[in-house]
This record gives C-alpha cells, sequence and structure tokens, in this order.
C-alpha cells in the first residue's frame, strides 16, 4: 500500500490523489483502503510516516 500511495502522489501530486487511483495502483478495492484511512490525508500520512517501532507485525505502519 505504502508504494502505491506514494507511487501516485509522485504521478497525480496531492490535489488530484485519489482513492480510487491508489485502489487501482495498489490491486485493491478502495474499500479495502477506506476501511483503514477514512480520507487521503488519513493514508498519506500512515504512508510518509516513519514506522519508528515497526517490528513487521504491528497494524499501523502495515508493511
Amino acid at each position: 500500500m505504502r508504494a502505491a500511495t506514494l507511487a501516485e502522489v509522485v504521478r497525480a501530486g496531492f490535489a488530484r490523489l485519489t482513492i480510487d487511483g491508489v485502489a487501482k495502483a495498489a490491486g485493491v478495492n478502495r474499500t479495502t483502503i477506506y476501511r483503514r484511512w477514512p480520507t487521503k490525508a488519513a493514508l498519506l500520512v500512515d504512508m510518509v510516516e516513519p514506522p519508528a517501532r515497526c517490528t513487521r507485525t504491528c497494524w499501523r505502519c502495515r508493511c
């Protein structure tokens, strides 16, 4: 999800970023994204925020 989101931001910019575009890039349904992130801002914050305490099993960073 991180790679797809960041690729879409690079391609379209934040203003034109859509959940549909991210979903297509990630190969998932947009409802999959909306279950975890209610807005594109929330999605982007989670994707660019460094996973400081990532253990590869945490739910927050979804690595």
